[in-house]
């Protein structure tokens, strides 16, 4: 019992110190940044992106780093492409998800597959920040003099056995999503940060196309 007591502790004091190393502190009123950023998401339609990925795993020593390009409209549309150091391509159209894999194609229909619906819902909602008014996550809203950090954690049993919780950082600026994190364990983690966004610009339907 007491050695659960002090690592819970150590727990919260570490996560204290990182928050304040990082210059972040919990906003005075929840309510208000909250519809703020709700309401911010809800005006976007679209995005073009690039995008630069790291990811840490605990049986590496080395974190893997990989980026590309990234596109989302409005209906439910995503386009997540690498381009470096590997081709790989991620696309949601209209409830399809399909990945390409170099010249592998696999289709998947999400409406009847529940894990690839909770992923669909997952990506498209993350993008476009409209995860914080899901109602599936506990939030925990964090601010330093440029951004706010929404962290998200997973309230169903089956969502945390995949994550255990996701942050996302939003730009004082405009208010939209500039970086996620997926922790996935206590030593696994996904940092995505987003670079030269084109919000609500024209993006053809085309591209959601995979031949």
């Amino acid at each position: 019992m007491i050695r659960l007591l002090f690592i819970s502790l150590f727990c919260l004091i570490s996560f204290l110190l990182k928050a304040q190393e990082q210059g972040f502190v919990k906003v005075q009123n929840v309510q208000e940044v909250e519809q703020k950023l709700i309401k911010a998401s809800s005006s976007i339609k679209s995005i073009a992106s690039n995008f630069k990925q790291e990811k840490q795993l605990e049986y590496l020593s080395t974190t893997i780093e990989s980026s590309g390009k990234f596109w989302f409209k409005d209906g439910n549309k995503l386009r997540w492409e690498y381009t470096s150091p590997f081709n790989y391509l991620i696309v949601i159209n209209d409830g399809v998800f399909t990945i390409k894999d170099e010249d592998k194609t696999n289709v998947f229909d999400t409406k009847s597959n529940k894990s690839f619906q909770e992923l669909n819902e997952i990506l498209i909602s993350t993008v476009n920040g409209t995860l914080i008014n899901s109602g599936k996550f506990d939030i925990e809203i964090l601010e330093n003099n440029d951004a706010y950090l929404v962290q998200l954690v997973p309230k169903s049993t089956e969502m945390k056995s995949i994550l255990q919780n996701i942050n996302l950082f939003f730009s004082k600026t405009d208010f939209t999503v500039f970086k996620v994190k997926m922790i996935e364990t206590k030593v696994d983690y996904t940092i995505i940060s987003f670079t030269e966004k084109k919000i609500n610009t024209n993006i053809s339907n085309q591209l959601f196309e995979v031949k």
